[in-house]
């Protein structure tokens, strides 16, 4: 029986990885060689937030470069297009119908937490979570917090994410996993249930809870 469902939000939710992306490249291209540096440490920065990321480019860059103010400044280019982004289709369908079927659902972002929540704000989605759970802690350990909190079995927590960090948490969790398809996906190992879009989820939650 599902009894909660934990949701990432980039490319899960909201059509927002490339956005984020972009936001990088632009900040980081008003230094000498600063895209080509960034990207650099994109390919490198997996499951880091945006203060290690620029932290980290401006350690390599040598010039002078204020890290926090970049990443403040990052979060105020994305917090703006992000809330006016489009949704993955289905998405809100899709929250509310589990929402009226008793499911609680949970946000499990590699954002930090203050902006993630104030991105669930913005997109009027925060309403709909019983929790919502970024950065610094990680996804796994985000999930362990959240059985603890409401008592949930392994098996009764099914995560829906776009990532290996999403589908490795589950599977290391115990839980179920549901891939959400898109062109930013990194999977190392095949998931076993994926769909393109939120529109067949609620149809799968209830496939899953009459298989008890």
């Amino acid at each position: 029986m599902i009894r909660g469902v934990v949701f990432d939000f980039d490319g899960t939710l909201v059509v927002s990885n490339q956005i984020k992306r972009n936001a990088f490249l632009e900040l980081a291209g008003g230094f000498p060689n600063g895209r080509a540096l960034m990207d650099v440490i994109l390919c490198e920065a997996e499951n880091r937030d945006r203060y290690w990321i620029f932290d980290a480019f401006a350690r390599r860059l040598q010039d002078g470069v204020d890290a926090f103010r970049l990443a403040e400044r990052y979060t105020g280019i994305c917090e703006e297009r992000i809330a006016a982004a489009p949704e993955v289709a289905g998405a809100r369908a899709c929250l509310e119908h589990l929402l009226g079927t008793g499911k609680k659902l949970f946000l499990n972002s590699a954002t930090p937490a203050g902006p993630l929540a104030v991105l669930a704000r913005l997109r009027r989605l925060d309403d709909l979570f019983e929790g919502i759970y970024g950065a610094p802690a990680k996804k796994l350990e985000n999930l362990a917090a959240i059985r603890a909190h409401y008592g949930y079995a392994p098996e009764e927590l099914l995560v829906v994410g776009d990532g290996e960090s999403d589908r490795l948490s589950a599977e290391v969790a115990g839980s179920h996993f549901v891939a959400i398809e898109n062109d930013q996906n990194d999977f190392i190992e095949k998931p076993t249930s994926s769909i393109p879009d939120m529109t067949r989820l609620p149809e799968i939650v209830a496939y899953m809870c009459s298989r008890r």
